[in-house]
C-alpha cells in the first residue's frame, strides 16, 4: 500500500477521478484488484466497464477514490471518453510481455482527446 491506508471515515475531504489507460490484455483489472485486495488477483474474464469506489487515508487526508476500468476495446470508445472528461488522474497500463502495448503508450493522449 505504500503511503496510502484504508479509511472507513466518513469525512472525505477529497474526491479524485482515476482512470486507467492501456490495451485490452495489459492487466488493467488485475491491478486494479491487486491494489483493492492487497495481494495479487488474477482477472480473466474480459472487463466492459467497472466503477469501484474506494476510501483512503493519505497523510492526514480522507480520499475517495473514484476509481474507472474499462476496456481498451474500441466497442468501449464512448464509455472511456465520458469518464475522460472528468477524471483527475490517468494511470497508463502495458503488458511486460507484450511489446505492442507499450508502444502504444503515445497513443494515449490521442485516446484523451478523441
Amino acid at each position: 500500500m505504500g503511503i496510502f491506508s484504508r479509511s472507513s471515515t466518513k469525512s472525505v475531504e477529497y474526491h479524485i477521478q482515476v482512470n486507467l489507460l492501456g490495451n485490452s490484455g495489459t492487466g488493467k483489472s488485475s491491478l486494479l484488484m491487486s491494489y483493492m485486495k492487497g495481494h495479487y488477483v488474477p482477472v480473466e474474464t474480459p472487463t466492459i466497464h467497472e466503477q469501484h469506489k474506494l476510501l483512503v487515508r493519505y497523510g492526514k487526508w480522507h480520499l475517495a477514490l473514484l476509481i474507472n476500468d474499462s476496456s481498451g476495446m474500441p466497442l468501449n470508445h464512448c464509455v472511456r471518453r465520458y469518464n475522460y472528461k472528468y477524471a483527475d488522474v490517468f494511470i497508463v497500463c502495458y503488458a511486460v510481455d507484450n511489446p505492442d502495448s507499450f508502444n502504444d503508450i503515445p497513443k494515449a493522449r490521442q485516446w484523451l482527446e478523441s
